[in-house]
Parts: C-alpha cells; structure tokens; sequence
C-alpha cells in the first residue's frame, strides 16, 4: 500500500508540475497582447472612419478605396496591434462611414483574407501606382546612390517626407523593397552633373517617381512589380 501511495505522489507531483507549465506558458503567450487587445478596441470604438483617422494619425498606415460587389468601402491599415502579429489591424468603413468589418491581424485571418483580399490589394495597388505616377520626387538628392538598394531607400524616404498631396499613403510613404540580387545592382557611371538616375536634359521637377524608377531598373537590370502599398524590386 505504502508503495502505490509513494508511486500515486510521484505521478500527481509531475502531473500538477507539468499543469503549472502549462499555465504559466498560457499566461505568458496572453500577457504580451493585452495592450494590442486595448488600442484594437480603442480603435473600433470610434463613430466613424474620420474620427478614427483624425485621433489615431499616427497610427494611419494606409487608407484605401475597394469595391466589393457593387459597394464602395474605404479600408484603414492600422499599425499592428498582437504581439508577434502577422499582419496590420484593419477596419473597413461602409459608405456610411461607419465601421463595417475589422480584425487585428489580416495576416492570420482567413475569414477576413477571403472576404476582402483580392479586391483591396488590388484596389491599393492601382492607388499606388497611380500615386507614383503622378507625384513628382522631390529636390535633388545630396548624393548619388550607386546601387539600387540606396537607391530604393530613397525613394521610401522621399515618398514619407515630402511628397504631395499629403494623404495617409504620403505620410507614412510607399515601402520600396529589394531583394539582396537587386539591391546589390550596381548603377553604371554618370557624368558629374547627373544627380540622380534620370537621364541628363530631364528637368527634376517633373521627373515622377513611376519614371525615376523605371529608369534606375532598366539601367541597373532589374523589374519591379506592385503588390498592395509595397514595390518590389527584383533583378531581371
């Protein structure tokens, strides 16, 4: 008898040891998003798409225009609020400007990716490039940049601090990426009064973002493709 007591109080101690792990790991994977659960219902908390946009400027990263089965809806990226999150908060707004869909993380939300992902990356990249079509970069850089990698860096710089019109997608900027082939292209050699890749003779005032970039590609080899707010640059 004595035997099974000492074998039953070995068991329950491992068991309840293993069970206090177990909770403890629970509890941490929790704690870490409660602020993120906070600031989430802080922003659906709002009356409407322009309440939100005008308190949480700061944490705007795109708004964006979709339509969905005849509807027009405007869909706000938030700045992500899970810990380890996978992708941006989002909160799509009705025409009535009300909230009418949301979720904290459209990385690992299947429901939310296949109700609205085809029609707002689709609309937020005719948006982007339609903006960098028609916005014209800023003053000559200070350097030139020798690859395309710098070159990009630029450009995302550019496109956050001073391009017009100052809207959501301007302010926080496009996100220019290369991949390590393209960002290690090198560009070939220019003569001392080129200040940026753009051809000689091309005033830099009207010289757009689409046209800058589409010259640094063709004269470092590489493509770039629109996916969402995001250019990805790759090498040919």
């Amino acid at each position: 008898m004595r035997r099974f007591l000492d074998i039953f109080w070995l068991v329950a101690k491992y068991t309840l040891a293993t069970v206090g792990v177990f909770v403890l790991l629970m509890v941490a994977s929790v704690l870490p998003d409660i602020p993120g659960a906070k600031r989430f219902r802080r922003y659906c908390s709002y009356p409407n798409k322009d309440a939100l946009i005008a308190a949480e400027t700061n944490d705007v990263t795109f708004v964006s225009d979709c339509l969905l089965n005849g509807t027009n809806y405007v869909v706000v990226d938030m700045r992500p609020c899970r810990f380890l999150a996978s992708g941006p908060a989002v909160l799509v707004y009705g025409p009535d400007g009300r909230l009418f869909d949301k979720t904290s993380d459209e990385g690992d939300d299947w429901r939310f990716q296949q109700t609205w992902g085809k029609a707002w990356c689709k609309s937020l990249s005719d948006q982007t490039a339609n903006w960098l079509r028609t916005t014209s970069l800023p003053k000559p850089m200070l350097h030139s940049p020798t690859t395309m990698g710098e070159f990009a860096e630029y450009l995302g710089q550019a496109s956050k601090d001073f391009a017009e019109p100052l809207s959501p997608i301007a302010r926080r900027g496009i996100r220019f990426y290369c991949n390590d082939g393209a960002a290690k292209k090198v560009f070939p050699p220019r003569s001392p009064q080129s200040e940026t890749p753009i051809p000689d003779g091309q005033g830099h005032e009207s010289v757009t973002f689409w046209y800058a970039l589409t010259n640094a590609c063709e004269q470092t080899g590489c493509t770039f493709d629109i996916a969402g707010g995001t250019v990805w640059i790759d090498p040919k």
